[in-house]
């Protein structure tokens, strides 16, 4: 083969090769280029709980202490239960064979929202004042409460039972608000009914099956968390009537989504990366922090047969300030110029 020859071989396996990765770089899906927020962890599962991560098609098993994101579906098995925990203090009991997908929002929404398929979740709003939706296939159930459970049959026949506080429910078609020891029922295409009074002794109790015997408690210092300084986070271990469990004494894992924070267990001589073994001592221990990044930060405690922490923290930009001071002597004026981050 002439030189000529070999030059355009060449060329045209380049253009080959420009040509395959260019279609292949459009054709890529827009949401592999996207990131989504983390909202929630797994703190139950009993029978199978399996998870399919947004922007992918295979689903996978997921673990205690596992981190889920917007976008995430989910759905149990036969014979299983399971509960995740968001951020800002909603618990979620999964009945068996339901599946549902955290919804995507907008940071200034402040809020959670989940899209029920079928099956039945048990909802309970931990501190007042979060804002929560629930959206089945027939209606939307909005939280001005603390407990209410939520069924879709196969048909998207939904039921919402208050146990409670106060929900409303709603579709195109009309709206009810549905109060403690009531429940409304909603059809595919037809309003919500108006509420009706329930027996709640009679109701079933599955989301008190399998009752875990505490919960985990984080809690940060006041101050602002700023990014490259330490900060201190506390951790607690709470009996089932939420006091502290002074018999407590087994180590609890924290663990980040961030690559960047660093833990520290003796007050800042030495520093280590997620996943964090903490020694706890009459149910307490304490741990410093830092992060060189300014993020929104997610941090978890979990520890088997106790309900899960979990601490949404920003981290804020140093801000830097010079001092400056200026030393006369026998050579001279000299500048001296030292800076601080706060």
């Amino acid at each position: 083969m002439g030189r000529n020859s070999k030059l355009i071989a060449c060329l045209l396996w380049l253009l080959i090769f420009c040509f395959l990765f260019c279609n292949a770089s459009i054709s890529r899906p827009a949401w592999a280029e996207e990131e989504t927020n983390v909202a929630a962890i797994v703190t139950s599962i009993s029978g199978t709980l399996e998870v399919l991560p947004y922007g992918t098609e295979k689903w996978v098993e997921a673990r205690k202490g596992m981190f889920l994101y917007e976008g995430d579906q989910l759905k149990t098995g036969a014979n299983s239960r399971a509960a995740i925990t968001f951020a800002n203090g909603i618990e979620l009991k999964i009945n068996e064979n339901s599946t549902f997908s955290i919804q995507i929002t907008e940071e200034r929404e402040m809020k959670n929202a989940i899209d029920l398929l079928i099956g039945e979740i048990f909802s309970k709003i931990m501190i007042e004042g979060v804002k929560f939706e629930m959206h089945t296939p027939v209606a939307v159930a909005a939280v001005r409460g603390t407990e209410f459970n939520t069924n879709v049959r196969k048909s998207g026949l939904t039921t919402v039972l208050v146990y409670k506080g106060i929900v409303e429910v709603w579709n195109e078609l009309g709206s009810v608000t549905v109060t403690e020891a009531k429940k409304t029922v909603v059809q595919p295409n037809q309003a919500p009914r108006p509420p009706e009074e329930v027996d709640l002794e009679l109701e079933p109790g599955w989301q008190k099956e399998g009752k875990i015997k505490g919960s985990l408690k984080v809690e940060l210092e006041s101050s602002p968390q700023v990014a490259g300084l330490p900060f201190w986070l506390t951790i607690e271990v709470l009996d089932g009537n939420g006091d502290r469990n002074l018999n407590f004494k087994e180590e609890i894992l924290l663990t980040s989504i961030s690559g960047t924070v660093q833990f520290s267990m003796d007050k800042g001589r030495s520093w280590r990366t997620s996943p964090v073994r903490v020694v706890m001592k009459s149910g307490w221990a304490e741990a410093m922090l830092k992060d060189s990044r300014s993020e929104k930060l997610t941090i978890s405690a979990t520890y088997p047969d106790l309900d899960s922490a979990i601490a949404d923290i920003n981290i804020v930009p140093a801000q830097e300030k010079d001092l400056i001071l200026k030393i006369r002597d026998e050579e001279g004026e000299k500048t001296l110029k030292l800076k601080f981050k706060r």
